[in-house]
């Protein structure tokens, strides 16, 4: 038993250690090699075009946003049994509500993938609806 507690809070020690934040509002994910906006400047919701605006003309500490894919935001969920996925705890400007992905629902394109940050629950939601959104960056791009 002892053994198992053991390898369980080491396997969360590498899941927490992968994610860093700085006092900018950046957290940074050395595994999947990207930077997550979670400043006090998080946007309020808004349709597939505007997040896509506000994500390219978003600066801190430089450009290179964007709104991320439905694969990369899940990246961001973390599994705590018995309850669902949500956020990680790292993410303190983030709400549990739905998050756009820049990802197209293939069936119909007038729809895109969304996630709910308070259960991991993951659908489809018109891509004029309005919803929030969290900008992604690649760690090694240029911010200029």
């Amino acid at each position: 038993m002892k053994t198992v507690v053991l390898v369980l809070v080491a396997i969360s020690s590498i899941l927490i250690a992968q994610m860093s934040r700085d006092a900018k509002g950046i957290v940074r994910d050395s595994k999947t090699q990207l930077e997550w906006q979670d400043d006090n400047n998080m946007s309020e919701e808004s349709t597939i075009y505007g997040a896509k605006e506000y994500c390219l003309n978003k600066n801190l500490d430089g450009y290179g946003w964007r709104v991320p894919t439905i694969e990369e935001l899940q990246t961001i969920l973390t599994k705590k049994e018995p309850n669902p996925p949500r956020i990680a705890d790292i993410f303190i400007n983030t709400k549990p509500d739905y998050y756009r992905s820049s990802s197209y629902y293939d069936k119909n394109s007038s729809f895109s993938w969304i996630i709910y940050f308070g259960s991991g629950y993951r659908g489809i939601k018109f891509i004029g609806s309005f919803t929030n959104v969290i900008c992604v960056r690649d760690i090694n791009k240029t911010r200029s």
